[in-house]
């Protein structure tokens, strides 16, 4: 991926620490390109009438001089295809509200949502609100259990991604092939193997990319009729 194909996401909070927490967390999908950072809301307005074109902007909630939500509606009146992530410490319904009557994502500082902010930010789709975070106190707990175990699986994904590089040249041919839905004798017939050497190296190839129980993460419980 060039430079110029990547997310360009532009940092505007008076919080220097939090500026930098928030770039430690995107520097690591090479994807994403910081486009820029700015202390107030104040200083970034002027850029909008510049050739100045994030794809994302990310914004904090409070501000001095001019509050996010503010910054928030100028950004998508002045170019509404620049896509608003508004991070706030302290959430309301109200400014919950007010973040999605502008077309913004709105995310907790310090919950699950912060964690992903770069998987958010890299499956953007402007029809669909991406991810709403708020405090037990404001949404059903359930919500941040379910936040919790995808997070889990996408832990899980990038590392069986991490460990196809393990696999030998036999074992990629024989997993892509069970991928394409084959049969164990399928495989074997058309990599001239037997069926016990197929079944070896699709077993040794499967515990090498460390594939996870997906039934752990489904509660049976929660669902149970009464």
């Amino acid at each position: 991926m060039t430079e110029q194909d990547k997310i360009k996401v532009c940092i505007i909070d008076d919080d220097l620490v939090y500026r930098d927490h928030i770039k430690s967390i995107l520097i690591k999908d090479d994807r994403i390109r910081l486009y820029g950072e700015y202390s107030s809301a104040l200083a970034f307005i002027p850029q909008l009438n510049a050739p100045f074109q994030p794809d994302v902007c990310l914004v904090d909630m409070v501000m001095p001089e001019m509050s996010g939500i503010e910054c928030a509606r100028l950004i998508k009146l002045g170019k509404p295809q620049i896509h608003v992530i508004l991070i706030t410490g302290f959430p309301t319904q109200e400014s919950m509200t007010e973040a999605r009557e502008i077309g913004a994502d709105y995310v907790q500082k310090g919950t699950i949502g912060e964690k992903m902010m770069d998987k958010i930010i890299t499956n953007l789709n402007a029809d669909k609100e991406h991810f709403l975070s708020l405090n037990r106190s404001l949404i059903d707990p359930s919500i941040e259990k379910a936040n919790k175990k995808a997070l889990q699986i996408i832990q899980h994904y990038e590392t069986m991604q991490d460990n196809v590089s393990k696999l030998s040249p036999t074992q990629r041919k024989v997993i892509q092939l069970r991928k394409e839905n084959k049969s164990v004798s399928e495989i074997a017939s058309e990599l001239n193997m037997t069926i016990p050497t197929v079944t070896t190296h699709l077993h040794r190839g499967l515990k090498k990319l460390n594939i996870p129980n997906l039934l752990e993460y489904i509660n049976i419980e929660d669902n149970q009729t009464t």
